[in-house]
């Protein structure tokens, strides 16, 4: 197994190989220097569901967040919060 990561120079569990092909790629002008991300959702109104949901698209496939504040903010609790998720 070891053998393998190093085989694609992986570090932290990042590709080192594609982010350096990314890097070139940037260099010459090939590769876009921004892309935009779109993310929406609902407002849930249901009790006890959360209060927001947002699907996630990504290249190999998708989820669902639920998203809720703690009782004293306002929510019921049942999702983490939306700052949770970007820990």
């Amino acid at each position: 197994m070891k053998e393998a990561l190093e085989e694609r120079k992986m570090k932290n569990n990042m590709n080192i190989e594609s982010i350096e092909e990314t890097r070139g790629k940037l260099l010459k002008g090939e590769f876009p220097k921004k892309k935009a991300f779109e993310v929406s959702g609902e407002w849930l109104f249901e009790e006890g569901r959360g209060q927001f949901r947002s699907k996630l698209s990504y290249p190999k496939g998708s989820l669902e967040l639920i998203a809720d504040q703690a009782p004293p903010m306002g929510g019921s609790g049942v999702a983490p919060n939306p700052v949770q998720y970007c820990v």
